[in-house]
């Protein structure tokens, strides 16, 4: 799976979960971000941020007023963005976390599940320490 190449736009749609999130945190080397739903639903992103695997989890609605996206719902910024992120060090860490995700509405498991062994691969997670005595 190749790394997310997005062009920053001028007036990047903010409608298009996947490009605004591109767009709104282009610090973070993205491998998938996947939009889970219709008129509402969830925005999931995996990537690689600061040598760290990175999961980014968020909502959007479309009801008038209910901080739908377009109507202020979104991230404004690449902190904002990351404020609704985990960042884990290990590929394990990121895996066991995906794992146990719970919601109604689900990324792609075997999709997020490469985007974060492909981000690792960068050489920049670090492996998990054994403690062998």
């Amino acid at each position: 799976m190749p790394v997310i190449q997005h062009v920053h736009k001028t007036e990047c749609p903010r409608y298009d979960h996947k490009d605004w999130v591109c767009h709104v945190a282009p610090d973070v080397l993205w491998f998938s971000v996947q939009d889970v739903g219709s008129y509402q639903g969830s925005v999931y992103g995996f990537g690689l941020y600061k040598g760290k695997l990175l999961i980014y989890e968020d909502s959007y609605g479309s009801c008038s007023g209910c901080g739908a996206w377009g109507e202020g719902g979104e991230p404004e910024t690449q902190e904002d963005l990351l404020k609704n992120s985990k960042e884990f060090d290990s590929l394990e860490d990121a895996l066991a976390y995906l794992a146990k995700m719970d919601r109604y509405e689900r990324p792609d498991m075997a999709e997020a599940t490469e985007a974060l062994k492909e981000a690792s691969q960068f050489g920049k997670a670090k492996p998990k320490k054994s403690r062998s005595k």
